[in-house]
């Protein structure tokens, strides 16, 4: 369904593929000083969602890069259903937690954005998934839950800085 999109990247596509490309160019010949070229690449925009389709891209080559980066997308968005069905279940039923993962599912705004190599599906995905660890953590005083907890924060401030908003309620509450 998504990659089947017959479309030119656009808007702030670009933004990412360039990013892509361009980390894809600096990791073809690396040097110690690669992770710095990464991060000034385009600095402006932070680099997580292309890190995250990187090791797809060396290992498929450019010429698909558009496909994979929207085939990613799938992936961000099953593990938000996964996310958000365990944040519910949480507080609520089985049948809620399903029912609620099932009105995330066909909600527009989510679906529409699946079609296009932007960061919002995989920021969803590790605001969702950090907010499923905080919970399990109860209160950091789980070991696991709590690692998964600063390492899907740590991504999902990767990948964009508004998450910070979305886990600043959970975090002070």
């Amino acid at each position: 369904y998504t990659i089947q999109t017959q479309q030119y990247p656009e808007m702030d596509e670009q933004n990412y593929m360039d990013m892509v490309s361009g980390y894809y160019k600096i990791l073809q010949h690396p040097s110690i000083d690669s992770p710095a070229k990464i991060i000034q690449y385009l600095p402006y925009r932070q680099p997580g969602y292309p890190i995250l389709v990187l090791p797809f891209i060396l290992l498929f080559g450019l010429s698909y890069s558009y496909k994979i980066m929207l085939f990613s997308n799938v992936f961000f968005y099953i593990g938000t259903l996964w996310a958000t069905y365990g944040i519910a279940r949480f507080y609520f039923s089985k049948t809620t937690s399903l029912l609620s993962s099932l009105i995330f599912a066909t909600y527009g705004w989510s679906l529409f954005y699946l079609h296009f190599t932007y960061s919002e599906t995989a920021t969803t995905f590790f605001t969702t998934a950090a907010i499923y660890c905080l919970l399990k953590s109860k209160s950091f005083s789980l070991k696991k839950p709590t690692i998964l907890f600063g390492i899907t924060f740590g991504l999902a401030l990767l990948t964009r800085w508004v998450s910070l908003l979305f886990l600043a309620g959970p975090l002070i509450v």
